[in-house]
């Protein structure tokens, strides 16, 4: 069963998850929080829908509609799909590692390796190092 969360301790659970990841930005995007990183947005509420929209790696978004539609939904902007997020159904280290998957899909490779050596940069399962 999803908690009651308001607008304000949905962005306190998003700061807190995005914490000690390097160059994150957080400025106002159409009225509402976004998260960037080098200029690119992985993150941001959608404040005329009332929802999260997360740049989750495109091989995970399939299976996350199908099993779980009460918390993730496609999110279509011409050719792109992010995933509308349910953050309410989430627990603490599901959303940090979420938002860390985000923050990856947009992070240059040279930051990306800065953190995790070794680790893929992307969906596309290219390594940080390439």
């Amino acid at each position: 069963m999803p908690r009651k969360m308001t607008f304000a301790g949905e962005l306190a659970a998003v700061r807190r998850a995005l914490r000690g990841l390097p160059g994150v930005d957080e400025r106002g995007h159409y009225g509402g929080p976004g998260f960037f990183v080098n200029g690119r947005m992985f993150a941001l509420f959608w404040m005329k829908e009332g929802r999260w929209i997360f740049k989750l790696p495109h091989d995970r978004l399939t299976i996350l509609f199908e099993v779980r539609p009460e918390t993730f939904a496609p999110m279509r902007s011409g050719r792109m799909i992010w995933s509308y997020v349910k953050i309410a159904n989430l627990d603490a280290g599901e959303l940090k590692g979420l938002l860390a998957q985000a923050w990856r899909e947009a992070a240059p490779k040279t930051l990306v390796k800065s953190i995790l050596p070794g680790a893929p940069s992307s969906a596309s399962g290219e390594t940080a190092s390439e």
